[in-house]
């Protein structure tokens, strides 16, 4: 298992762009991967359920990747949130 925070740093906070991004950059991933916001936990693949999390800014998104390629996938959400804007 692979795990990790990140501060949401948009104003916008957890909007629609960074969602798709996040799960168009998980679709060949072969690992289960979980977003927990404000003690609610979210399979990274369910655009409703990351809505529903309601991150704003200054909120903080922990990551958890669990299985074949977790190191793969946490390394690829990494530097795409290094990339965009959130």
């Amino acid at each position: 298992m692979v795990s990790w925070d990140y501060q949401i740093r948009d104003y916008r906070g957890l909007h629609v762009k960074p969602i798709a991004e996040i799960m168009s950059a998980l679709l060949d991933s072969r690992c289960s991967v979980w977003l927990s916001c404000h003690g609610r936990r979210v399979n990274a693949r369910d655009v409703m359920g990351l809505m529903e999390l309601k991150g704003r800014k200054g909120d903080i998104l922990a990551f958890q990747f669990m299985g074949e390629d977790e190191e793969a996938a946490s390394g690829i959400c990494q530097e795409l949130l290094s990339k965009i804007r959130l």
